[in-house]
């Protein structure tokens, strides 16, 4: 029975950590806008010199053709491992 108990508390720590670092994980996307120009390489610039990364989905192939133009994009902000910003394009619209 002592030992039932005592891998039942080995399982329950082991749960607990792993969805822990999960929570810490997804708690860290956000949706959000962001305004800017899209650069040759694939970023947007924003006004105040912040670059977001295009993530490389289907909305992303698109505005990656746009090069040049200001754009809002709605989409997931994330980090990637260098730390650079990231946004999963959702939805844009060039701006006039």
């Amino acid at each position: 029975m002592k030992t039932k108990l005592f891998m039942l508390g080995i399982l329950l720590a082991v749960c607990a950590i792993v969805c822990s670092g999960f929570g810490t994980a997804c708690a860290e996307d956000a949706v959000g806008e962001v305004t800017g120009v899209v650069t040759a390489d694939g970023e947007i610039l924003t006004d105040d010199n912040e670059i977001f990364i295009i993530e490389e989905n289907d909305k992303g192939k698109e505005l990656m053709g746009l090069v040049d133009k200001q754009v809002r994009v709605t989409g997931i902000i994330t980090e990637d491992n260098d730390g650079n910003k990231v946004i999963e394009a959702t939805e844009f619209e060039v701006q006039e």
